[in-house]
């Protein structure tokens, strides 16, 4: 794995991106390309071992699942997505990619009725870490899977709000689906291990969700996501019991929610009844600026590699030298 001291190539690009306000996406970008994650602990949670699930949120990103992951922090619950759980879980990315690798094999779509082995591993494993809710791609893409290991458990339909699907494509298009593109197609992240393994499982995610995507960009087209959207919502509502589930926009706030999962846990119950009667504010998360600007700092780096054949050699040389130095360390 690189190291941080590797990452100063790109460190003023970064400070460009960031300008005065540091932003912990660009810090991301440059974690998930140059050092290990480790697992991530929160000493605030419900409960710290293994547990069940108690909420499944089976919303597209890009949804308000920012805002309603520190919900459920605030409620004390610990959500697996896709920064804390995919990629700051130690070893999920690989269970991630190779069980993306088995569902192409056997061509397994949203509809197959079952779950594979590989899957039911990765289920596990999300309550071996203390996960004890779900939220973001990909965990909502197998919320069936889910509910079938735990029946008691929730569903939490996360929606776009104002501007329904409209709004949700225009929010993709500038944000993940344009970095998922870069990263997954331009130098030098596509020679890179964990990024090879990241895409993997986002070509999975894209089967599933049945999106359509430009032979020439790799961006999904605008039509293709509006029909997604609309009918993955529907997908899941028609699957859910109305009882289990709850259709959520982040503007809809505290009571619908709280209405909803306080029945799953003491704990919840009495952290919603001190939020309601305080009248707090639901959390607002709005990192669509963030993941812009972490989308021009992957096409910047990409655009000086693709102009720069001695960057290019200076960057195989740095792999060189990293395999020798951790052989020489082994």
């Amino acid at each position: 794995m690189f190291q941080r001291k590797h990452a100063m190539l790109f460190i003023l690009l970064v400070k460009l991106a960031e300008g005065n306000k540091p932003l912990v996406s660009v810090s991301d970008l440059l974690s998930f390309v140059f050092k290990k994650k480790e697992v991530v602990s929160n000493s605030n949670q419900l409960l710290q071992q293994k547990q069940d699930l108690l909420l499944i949120g089976a919303g597209y990103g890009r949804t308000g699942t920012a805002s309603y992951v520190e919900a459920l922090k605030r409620l004390g619950l610990k959500s697996y997505h896709m920064k804390d759980g995919v990629m700051a879980t130690q070893g999920h990315l690989d269970l991630w990619a190779q069980y993306a690798e088995t569902q192409k094999q056997l061509s397994l779509g949203r509809d197959s009725n079952y779950t594979h082995p590989q899957l039911a591993n990765i289920i596990d494993q999300i309550s071996y870490a203390g996960f004890n809710a779900t939220a973001d791609v990909p965990a909502g893409l197998f919320f069936w899977e889910m509910m079938e290991r735990y029946p008691n458990a929730k569903v939490v339909l996360t929606v776009r709000g104002k501007g329904g699907a409209e709004a949700w494509a225009n929010s993709m298009l500038k944000t993940n689906a344009g970095f998922v593109a870069t990263i997954c197609t331009r130098l030098p992240f596509r020679w890179l291990s964990p990024t090879t393994k990241f895409c993997t499982f986002s070509k999975m995610m894209r089967r599933l969700q049945q999106v359509e995507l430009d032979e020439t960009t790799q961006l999904p087209f605008r039509e293709s996501l509006l029909k997604s959207y609309d009918e993955w919502n529907a997908h899941v509502i028609s699957k859910v019991p109305p009882e289990k589930l709850l259709v959520f926009a982040a503007s809809d706030g505290w009571e619908p929610l709280c209405n909803f999962v306080s029945p799953v846990h003491p704990t919840i119950e009495a952290k919603c009844r001190e939020i309601l009667y305080s009248g707090e504010s639901y959390p607002f998360t709005n990192d669509s600026a963030s993941l812009q600007r972490t989308y021009a700092v992957a096409s910047a780096m990409a655009a000086i590699f693709e102009i720069s054949p001695v960057l290019i050699l200076l960057f195989i040389l740095l792999l060189i030298s990293m395999r020798w130095g951790k052989r020489k360390i082994d």
